[in-house]
């Protein structure tokens, strides 16, 4: 959830920023949104929290504090469950092939034919997920 339901563009067609593709990314902006809802407080059980993350893809990877929190929460081990963004024409993202290879990390391809199952199999995953640390994947896409 974004704090204090903030919302603000965060690439626009044509404008300033790092692009990708048509578009001019708002980092700043993304960072100020998207950040505080990935704060970790050591204090917190996390167990008790699952971590959503819409996409890790290239608009997102502009931001290097992005990037960074999203290591932190693998390292920590946290429950996540998110989409990474895939190969266009054979060009591979080299932060989501690490966030792939990564120990407890599942990858499930998602296409139309695929999508009920990986549902599926995400459901069992998030009711595995009760607070008993039984189940350590995180559930990337």
């Amino acid at each position: 959830t974004v704090p204090d339901g903030l919302r603000g563009p965060l690439a626009r067609k044509g404008a300033a920023g790092p692009k990708v593709g048509q578009y001019g990314v708002d980092v700043e902006g993304f960072e100020r949104l998207a950040l505080p809802t990935l704060e970790v407080d050591d204090d917190d059980d996390d167990n008790a929290t699952i971590y959503v993350l819409d996409e890790i893809g290239r608009m997102e990877l502009k931001s290097d504090v992005f990037a960074g929190r999203v290591q932190e929460l693998l390292a920590r081990g946290v429950r996540l469950v998110g989409a990474i963004t895939a190969p266009i024409y054979g060009h591979r993202v080299a932060f989501c092939d690490r966030v792939s290879a990564t120990r407890g990390v599942a990858v499930h391809k998602l296409t139309s034919k695929t999508r009920d199952g990986v549902t599926a199999e995400l459901m069992r995953s998030l009711e595995r997920w009760d607070g008993s640390g039984s189940d350590s994947d995180s559930g990337f896409e």
